[in-house]
């Protein structure tokens, strides 16, 4: 939910030390690179970007190198990030990652600057993105933390390092093949205090319907707001190759998240609504449109940013050198009618896996 400092610089060059040396003892170890322009799966841009009337905006590509391993008490990731953007000559270079140490059966200590989707509640899912919101991360985005599990049940408390103590808490109940229902405290020190609460059923296999609210809103895809409910379902018929999934997210005020109680100028709800179709066609081609539509509130008289639609195809092609993606992202906004598109690619294989 909020950046992070990991400590210093150097309290995190400790941690990839350590982590590093999880590496070297690991029974499974996997290593991944993902090339080119995709804000998909990569921290660039997409690869070609074009304004509204066609001229090219922008050139950025980068790399992603990711390091994966397990052992009976250890698992952990490493991910780096390299992005080159020709515009403006500019570039960056971001690591991430975590450590989970399960000494016991029940026990898990988590420390990192990013813990991905490493503990989630399942029912927090969107599946038209493939995705999990930071509110329902049972440790919160990054920090340190405990986790406890014991049966059907798993506990956690976690802090970030930040100017002030900031204190995160989650508890889920997860019957497997049946229902889940978590919940999460988030900034529970500070102003900007969060609360949601998640449902999910589980009994039909390929079958996803899930269903959140959130007080204190900050996350990705809908405005942050104060009280944010969401949706989301879709189904997967695997004997034709064919998917279909569905998500809303709707804040029911026009105040912000943040906790400070102001409103935006406008007096709507910001709401997001995503779509995504996949259809397979053999082991090797899949071919995905995904559809989504943000309504964000002004900010101030002169601020507009008013409604956003995305259409987004793309195809993925399995080859004996890894997997292609390309597709189109077409922006409309209804103030400007078509607003340009880009043309994301990226190329991913496995370097080691075993």
């Amino acid at each position: 939910m909020n950046s992070f400092d990991f400590l210093s610089k150097k309290g995190f060059c400790i941690f990839l030390f350590f982590l590093l040396c999880g590496f070297a003892f690991s029974q499974s170890i996997s290593i991944a690179n993902t090339l080119g322009g995709n804000t998909d799966n990569t921290e660039s841009k997409d690869f070609f970007r074009f304004d509204e009337s066609m001229n090219k905006d922008e050139i950025s590509i980068g790399d992603r190198l990711q390091l994966d391993m397990q052992s009976e008490s250890l698992d952990s990731r490493i991910r780096m990030d390299f992005v080159t953007d020709f515009s403006d000559s500019g570039g960056a270079f971001k690591i991430r990652g975590y450590l989970n140490y399960h000494p016991l059966a029940f026990l898990n200590l988590i420390a990192g600057n990013a813990f991905f989707s490493r503990w989630v509640i399942p029912a927090s899912y969107l599946a038209a993105n493939d995705d999990y919101p930071c509110h329902g991360k049972l440790t919160d985005t990054n920090g340190a933390g405990i986790v406890l599990q014991a049966g059907n049940i798993t506990g956690s408390a976690s802090i970030q390092g930040e100017s002030e103590l900031n204190l995160n808490l989650g508890l889920l109940y997860d019957v497997k093949n049946l229902l889940n229902i978590g919940f999460t405290f988030q900034d529970v020190t500070r102003e900007s205090f969060s609360f949601s609460g998640y449902a999910g059923f589980s009994g039909v296999q390929n079958l996803v319907l899930n269903a959140g609210y959130s007080y204190n809103y900050m996350g990705s895809y809908v405005q942050s707001a104060q009280h944010v409910i969401q949706g989301s379902c879709g189904y997967n018929f695997r004997s034709i190759g064919l998917a279909f999934y569905a998500e809303e997210l709707f804040a029911l005020t026009n105040k912000r998240g943040n906790g400070s109680g102001e409103r935006y100028f406008d007096t709507g709800c910001p709401n997001y609504t995503a779509l995504r179709f996949v259809k397979k066609f053999g082991e090797d081609t899949t071919m995905t449109v995904r559809l989504s539509s943000n309504h964000e509130l002004k900010s101030a008289k002169q601020n507009e940013t008013g409604t956003q639609l995305q259409v987004y195809p793309y195809i993925e092609q399995k080859t004996t050198c890894g997997t292609i993606r390309a597709g189109l992202r077409i922006l409309f906004s209804d103030s400007e009618g078509f607003d340009g598109l880009s043309i994301p690619f990226s190329w991913y294989y496995r370097i080691i896996s075993k």
